[in-house]
């Protein structure tokens, strides 16, 4: 049912689902959470919607609070990492990525003397997935600055397609960044 529907629709759907989870204990959740990413590895890849949306529950009803209340400065190979996949799945264009790339960079204090753009595998979700678990132990106004950057590199072209604001969902819900709404490039 959900595949004929749009990405914000889609989106909004599963929000739903996960917000009429909450009340379950949280085995149960747990349960759940591990049959989702069965489900979703079983066909040997992970669409991006997909990875935003186990994200989004894992983040919205499992939440590792510990984790979240340690507040420290911004990592930055672990920012830089985030900010690449962002930029190479907004473009195919290596030169559009790397502007994209350092138009977020740009954003960072922390990221005035970082090198640009590394030849890495930006289809390393296992990586993309690390790098954001250690993003969430950002001081809240970090984590504002940080969706700021990853929103100047998504909307580097004045537009987001449906990837790259599944990415930004994905990246919010799993560093916590609850001040973020999503503003920012319309969909295009």
């Amino acid at each position: 049912r959900l595949a004929a529907l749009d990405g914000r629709c889609r989106r909004t759907t599963c929000e739903i689902a996960v917000n009429t989870l909450r009340p379950q204990e949280r085995r149960e959740l747990e349960a759940l959470a591990d049959a989702a990413d069965r489900l979703v590895a079983a066909d040997g890849q992970i669409d991006p919607f997909e990875f935003a949306m186990t994200r989004m529950f894992r983040a919205r009803l499992l939440p590792d609070v510990k984790a979240a209340r340690r507040a420290e400065a911004i990592p930055r190979e672990q920012a830089g990492y985030v900010l690449q996949v962002l930029a190479a799945f907004g473009t195919p264009d290596r030169e559009q990525a790397a502007a994209a790339w350092r138009a977020g960079a740009a954003k960072l204090a922390a990221f005035v003397d970082l090198d640009g753009l590394k030849d890495r595998a930006p289809n390393d979700l296992v990586r993309f997935e690390g790098a954001l678990q250690a993003l969430q132990r950002l001081p809240p106004v970090a984590k504002r600055a940080f969706m700021e950057a990853c929103q100047a590199v998504a909307g580097f072209d004045g537009a987001l397609n449906e990837t790259e604001e599944n990415f930004l969902f994905a990246i919010a819900d799993v560093i916590e960044a609850t001040g973020w709404n999503g503003g920012g490039a319309p969909i295009g």
